[in-house]
């Protein structure tokens, strides 16, 4: 079983698997990189750094698990800076994403919420 996870570990694993996705970006658009490769190497390592029971060590049936969110912080501004990590994490994403698809800045906007598709010309 793994050490509690703490807002320390946290940024670090979080850090090590933004910086893998830079570094191994165009293998991770190919085809040959599946969904459960993505959970694999990104999903369940995300979850263990928060301090998930992923593999679901302890032998729980389903309805006896928990998930355990609650990382140990040690003072106010870390809990803020918890508090907004999925914000910036969604909007990190999001970015990736709109890179990964190559989407222009009005596909964005419109994705976004802040446009809208413009009207058919009559001609």
């Amino acid at each position: 079983m793994s050490a509690p996870a703490t807002f320390e570990s946290f940024q670090q694993e979080l850090a090590r698997l933004v910086d893998r996705l830079d570094r191994e970006f165009l293998h991770f658009k190919s085809p040959d990189f599946s969904e459960a490769s993505v959970r694999a190497d990104f999903l369940d390592p995300f979850f263990r750094a928060l301090g998930w029971d992923v593999g679901n060590a302890k032998g729980l049936i389903h309805n006896e698990r928990e998930v355990d969110i609650g990382v140990r912080t040690a003072n106010d501004a870390e809990r803020h800076a918890l508090a907004n990590a999925p914000a910036k994490t969604d909007h990190d994403i999001d970015q990736l994403v709109y890179q990964l698809y190559a989407r222009t800045p009005e596909e964005i906007a419109l994705v976004e919420g802040g446009g809208a598709p413009a009207a058919p010309s009559e001609s």
